[in-house]
């Protein structure tokens, strides 16, 4: 018996007991309950302005991301439903212990003392287990002391103990690996589309990032190229200037170089070019 139950399986899939059983079994990740603030964003901050790599830029991204975060409870969810669903193959052990004494003046001699005092002690100790077959066992200890002062009892104390093994196998319902293997095959797929899920949901975020870190490094390419392209048109502006007032080219040309340095800066008809 002591080899059976050294080979039983606990929930958390370790051989029970061991010294880690229940520390393994107990152990719960921490979930922040609160939303924290931007982690780790100041360290890339530079002279006011924020330079990130895209490395930098998905790194950060999971850290402060909430839906990340939110995204992994399911996970917990699932895993605390397998554990529940092994919980149902968990041994089990009872035990009790009650005593109780009573001291009382006699009020006969049949009694057998002046005073009567009795002491009674009674101690339990149950053992059950249920098996992945249906099988199931219970061991059952109890024990009876009653000890007395009184001359006429005949055993004094009295010791009654008790035992019992019962062993119990369903025939038709619940009998065999499948009726009972069902919830934990269940829980455990839960938990691999939880899983399947927050990896979906993690890449979908992580997609979402790079493609926002390439537009703006789009955005920036395009204000440079932008930049450029007003200068030139300030530069050909200012030729244009000097040599209206060389007279070298009719008045109506400043005019077309005006337009272009307007519709450059992209206000056609807010901008005006500098004359300074």
């Amino acid at each position: 018996m002591l080899m059976l139950l050294l080979a039983v399986r606990g929930a958390a899939g370790q051989t029970f007991p061991t010294p880690s059983y229940m520390r393994q079994l107990a152990y719960r990740p921490s979930i922040a309950s609160q939303v924290k603030g931007p982690v780790e964003l100041q360290d890339h901050v530079v002279e006011g302005k924020l330079r990130l790599t895209l490395a930098d830029a998905i790194r950060l991204a999971l850290l402060n991301n909430t839906d990340v975060r939110l995204n992994e409870l399911p996970i917990e969810n699932a895993r605390l439903e397998v554990q529940r669903a092994y919980a149902t193959f968990d041994p089990t052990s009872t035990s009790s212990f009650n005593a109780g004494r009573m001291t009382a003046p006699a009020y006969t001699q049949l009694q057998g003392a002046p005073t009567v005092s009795t002491l009674s002690q009674q101690a339990q100790f149950d053992y059950n287990q249920t098996f992945q077959t249906g099988t199931n066992y219970d061991l059952n200890f109890s024990s009876f002391k009653y000890a007395t002062n009184s001359s006429f009892e005949t055993l004094n104390p009295y010791i009654d103990s008790t035992g019992t093994a019962t062993l119990t196998q369903p025939l038709l319902r619940n009998r065999g690996l499948f009726p009972n293997r069902a919830p934990m095959v269940i829980a455990r797929r839960n938990l691999n589309v939880s899983r399947a899920t927050f990896t979906a949901q993690v890449n979908d975020s992580l997609l979402l990032t790079v493609q926002q870190y390439l537009t703006v490094l789009q955005a920036r390419e395009s204000l440079v190229v932008l930049e450029k392209s007003v200068e030139q048109a300030q530069a050909s502006y200012d030729r244009d200037k000097r040599a209206l007032e060389l007279g070298a080219i009719p008045p109506f040309d400043i005019y077309r170089s005006e337009s272009q340095v307007a519709a450059r800066a992209g206000d056609p008809g807010g901008v005006q070019p500098e004359t300074g």
